[in-house]
């Protein structure tokens, strides 16, 4: 287990937040200077281990650390460019509930969440990078979504991806160097986190467009081994190789993430029986009949060596050459 995150799981994986009143992630008191050194942080540039601690402890409001995800993002969105879609008004008032909740309601409470666009939300639209789903709303939230959601992750916006998680390049670039590329196809949510725009985020990989983002942008990257989540709602590329990925600024809000899941693998995508189908064309009987004239005068290839006991197979007089016959005969 990730060092400071045992305390606050139990023997099951499950969040213990009975434990979250005493100390803080990494076993550094409230008294503690490193402890008033994070404490000094801006909301938004807390992991998300850091700040659902503070807001157990009622030191951080959900509010805030929303409001202080939207004022980077008003910030910086013009030159990064990493959101598709965002959901102010929903993000507040979910957090305005959130913090009238005794105790927190999952591993991930009140922590803002960017979700890759090829993954489904109900309000949001879900354009895949594509033009042509420019207004394609869903209706209807992907599961890994719900999941999160139920933990108390709170729905930021869509972040840009790759077209259809493809080769195609979004918007969005690289906060380190805003020349430089973010890599894909997780872009969007990638650069999010980078930027301290959103804690976590989500992306999905069906070659290398979670862990390779994450290089290029220096966060963590987590992609889970294929089937551990179920994909519901995302939009495939390679459904036999997809998985679900997400992004995070310190490896101990990875098993935050996990926790969430309950660390149940999910079934893996059930297989479809392979099917094969051929079209009559007007040239169907020729070619029928050409592929039967070859047949005929294709000479009969040499079986391999005979069994014990049976007769051994003699090529046709015609098969063989006179310089063969020659040394025969010899």
């Amino acid at each position: 287990m990730i060092d400071g995150v045992a305390d606050l799981l139990d023997g099951e994986g499950r969040c213990s937040w009975d434990y979250l009143s005493g100390s803080v992630l990494g076993h550094h008191g409230p008294e503690d200077s490193i402890g008033e050194e994070r404490m000094a942080k801006s909301p938004n540039r807390l992991s998300a281990s850091e700040a659902v601690l503070r807001m157990a402890q009622k030191r951080l409001k959900a509010r805030d650390l929303v409001e202080a995800c939207l004022d980077r993002i008003e910030a910086r969105e013009g030159q990064v460019h990493a959101w598709e879609a965002l959901d102010p008004e929903g993000a507040r008032k979910r957090a305005d509930m959130l913090d009238k909740r005794r105790r927190p309601v999952g591993p991930l409470h009140g922590i803002p969440l960017a979700v890759k666009d090829i993954i489904a939300t109900r309000t949001m639209p879900t354009t895949c990078g594509s033009p042509i789903y420019r207004d394609h709303v869903v209706g209807k939230d992907a599961a890994c979504v719900t999941q999160l959601v139920k933990a108390g992750a709170i729905v930021l916006g869509k972040s840009v991806t790759t077209e259809f998680a493809g080769g195609h390049a979004g918007k969005t670039h690289n906060p380190h160097n805003l020349r430089h590329t973010p890599a894909g196809s997780s872009s969007g949510s990638a650069a999010a986190v980078a930027d301290f725009m959103a804690p976590v985020g989500y992306g999905t990989q069906t070659a290398g467009s979670v862990i390779r983002p994450g290089a290029f942008n220096g966060v963590v990257a987590y992609k889970g081994s294929y089937g551990w989540a179920d994909m519901t709602g995302i939009k495939p590329y390679a459904p036999s190789l997809d998985t679900l990925g997400f992004f995070a600024r310190e490896a101990n809000d990875l098993a935050l993430i996990r926790a969430a899941y309950g660390h149940a693998a999910a079934d893996p995508p059930t297989r479809r029986r392979r099917a094969s189908a051929s079209c009559r064309t007007p040239w169907w009987d020729d070619g029928r009949a050409l592929q039967q004239q070859e047949h005929r005068g294709r000479p009969r290839a040499p079986c391999a060596p005979p069994a014990r006991g049976c007769a051994s197979w003699k090529a046709p007089e015609r098969w063989q050459a006179p310089a063969c016959r020659r040394s025969t005969a010899s």
